[in-house]
């Protein structure tokens, strides 16, 4: 559930100088910030506060590497705190060099940043990526990298959607043949919380405060996820086009409703994204390729979002396999991670 965290506290100028010190930093700077050879502890960041206001230490931690050593990349759960408590103890007084910073538990820190994760097995994950690079963008996003690096990379002030493939990412990393190996097939589904999202979080949940302990969380990590997979990627299964007009009829649906939703489904594919293709059909409408006579398509955002939820609700994707795909039909990323939450870590997904 939990992947990465950076968490803070607050320090005395006297004891800032002490751990600047040891870290090697000269009497005449009053700042740190760099990687440390400690694993577990990716990063390390000591800075002024300002005048009468004292110093911050930041430390970006990885939970897993901590706990398993340095080729782990699996996600902790909340009740490793106590083992990760006395891990960390020990990793940020080698860290800094610093026996006093040591006695402040884990659970007492402040979450600057914690990033919850999912992963889940298939054989499908490069098929996966490149539908989810077809999702519902909001317009706050900016996207850094797309489904032909490896991860759907989407981020914004508070938040940064990441999902990819582990394997890649480990290969590319330069890790060990065997850890490759062991990541292989494993699509991770990421959502990182930053400085903002955090507060937010704080303030729904009435919070007294930002420590750890109020974040290493099951139920927060569950909201987190699966609101962003509803919200992006949607709920329903993903389906070619023929066999969720089949569905569709199936469950009883008017002809005029299907031909909406079929419309829908069209347009997305033919603008490449859910968001692409509201934007184009409310402000100038698209013609659709390869029909005679021509139709050309106009909807509000209303209209837009109606035959989505028309989809939705049938348990179909707006976005459609490619007709030229072997695979016909893929579960939807929601009922995917569903069984994670369910007291499973990782789940077997084939599909003959």
């Amino acid at each position: 559930m939990i992947h990465t965290m950076s968490v803070y506290c607050a320090l005395w100028p006297s004891h800032a100088r002490r751990i600047l010190d040891n870290l090697g930093v000269s009497s005449n700077k009053n700042s740190f910030k760099g990687a440390v050879n400690v694993n577990g502890i990716a990063e390390v960041v000591a800075r002024s506060r300002g005048k009468d206001y004292g110093y911050l230490l930041r430390v970006i931690v990885n939970p897993a590497k901590l706990l398993y050593g340095f080729d782990a990349f699996e996600t902790v759960t909340p009740e490793t705190l106590d083992d990760l408590t006395v891990a960390f103890a020990r990793a940020i007084k080698e860290a800094t060099g610093d026996e006093e910073i040591a006695r402040t538990p884990l659970p007492d820190w402040l979450v600057h940043r914690i990033d919850f994760a999912v992963d889940v097995r298939t054989p499908y994950v490069h098929q996966y990526l490149m539908l989810f690079d077809k999702g519902d963008k909001p317009s706050n996003y900016k996207e850094k990298y797309n489904w032909r690096k490896g991860s759907c990379y989407w981020e914004s002030r508070s938040v940064i959607i990441n999902v990819y493939s582990k394997s890649k990412q480990m290969r590319d990393a330069g890790k060990s043949s065997e850890s490759i190996e062991r990541a292989k097939n494993i699509l991770r589904f990421e959502i990182q919380c930053k400085s903002p999202k955090v507060g937010y979080i704080r303030k729904a949940k009435g919070l007294e405060d930002r420590r750890l302990r109020n974040f290493f969380c099951e139920e927060y990590a569950e909201e987190v996820l699966t609101s962003y997979c509803k919200r992006v990627y949607k709920s329903g299964d993903y389906y070619k086009r023929a066999a969720a007009s089949q569905r569709m009829k199936r469950l009883g649906m008017s002809a005029r409703r299907r031909e909406a939703n079929e419309s829908i489904q069209r347009a997305i594919a033919q603008t490449r994204s859910i968001s692409e293709a509201r934007r184009q059909l409310s402000e100038t409408g698209i013609v659709i390729k390869h029909t005679k006579p021509q139709v050309r398509l106009e909807y509000s955002t209303e209209q837009f979002s109606r035959n989505c939820r028309s989809l939705i609700e049938a348990n179909i994707n707006p976005v459609v396999i490619p007709k030229d795909w072997e695979v016909s039909y893929l579960p939807s990323i929601f009922h995917l991670i569903e069984p994670v939450f369910a007291g499973h870590q990782s789940i077997e997904h084939d599909i003959a």
